[in-house]
């Protein structure tokens, strides 16, 4: 059995994709008889010390909100949680490949656990490329670099981690999973009340990275040639720029806003197509 412990800035009750993925990683593991806890920002109402699902999760860092100080409070904190935890754990594994990696890059040594880094996304809206807009981000670089391993989810992020300096023999190209006895084939509830198909499914958070202003830009192109509804599932800081856009279009009426779903499988089992416009 390994005890190991997650660090990544937000987790439940924050959850988008990246802190979904997270805790079904970590659920997967404890049900394969693993040990997980997991490391994470101070939410206010919420206990410092909770379990869910098995995992144990523990609100312990404290960044200043603004300004350069955020870097510096998230890693002391971050690095303070697991030096007084240290007996807890055989492995810290980050699941977000920033501020998190850089605070085990630096008490890794001290602590002689193994760390592993798996970055959250690729491109501008990724973590390598928020690097080089960080001040200080040569030192920044060298305490990432000492963490003992680093997973890319994608080649783009494969690609990244080599240009930022990690080694061949200390990078590992490791895809999502997906749990194919879940996410399957079959009958929705929804069928008789969604719009009519040929139905097109976004779901994910309706932000800048998702890049859904070009798919309602194209949509009207779309549907001149198919006619069909365009189902956008999920809820975000552009939520009412996306409406007004798609108000404003000629085939306003074939776009459909549904909001935030807790079960996307009876929305996937009732699209006909799935649509991903991101940009990382």
């Amino acid at each position: 059995m390994l005890r190991i412990c997650y660090c990544l800035s937000h987790y439940h009750p924050i959850a988008s994709g990246a802190e979904r993925q997270a805790h079904l990683q970590a659920r997967e593991l404890v049900r394969h008889g693993h040990s997980v806890q997991v490391i994470t920002r101070v939410v206010p109402d919420t206990p410092e010390c909770e379990e869910l699902d098995g995992v144990t999760i523990r609100r312990l860092i404290r960044p200043v909100d603004l300004g350069p100080g955020f870097g510096l409070t998230f890693v002391y904190t971050l690095a303070a949680a697991l030096r007084r935890l240290r007996d807890s754990f055989d492995i810290m594994h980050c699941h977000q490949g920033l501020w998190e990696a850089a605070a085990t890059g630096i008490i890794r040594p001290f602590l002689k656990k193994p760390s592993v880094v798996q970055p959250a996304a690729g491109g501008r809206f990724g973590e390598i490329h928020q690097w080089y807009r960080t001040r200080g981000r040569g030192l920044l670089r060298r305490m990432i670099l000492r963490n003992s391993h680093f997973v890319a989810i994608s080649g783009q992020i494969e690609q990244e981690l080599a240009s930022f300096g990690v080694p061949p023999d200390r990078l590992t190209r490791l895809g999502s999973g997906v749990d194919t006895d879940l996410f399957s084939p079959g009958e929705s509830p929804l069928e008789t009340l969604l719009p009519p198909r040929p139905r097109v499914l976004f779901l994910g958070r309706l932000h800048a990275q998702k890049n859904l202003m070009t798919l309602l830009a194209a949509w009207p192109a779309a549907t001149s040639r198919v006619p069909a509804s365009l189902i956008i599932a999920g809820d975000g800081p552009l939520l009412d720029e996306l409406k007004r856009q798609s108000q404003s279009s000629v085939a306003a009426e074939s776009v459909h806003f549904v909001g935030a779903v807790h079960n996307p499988l009876d929305y996937l089992r009732a699209a006909d197509i799935f649509v991903l416009p991101s940009l990382a």
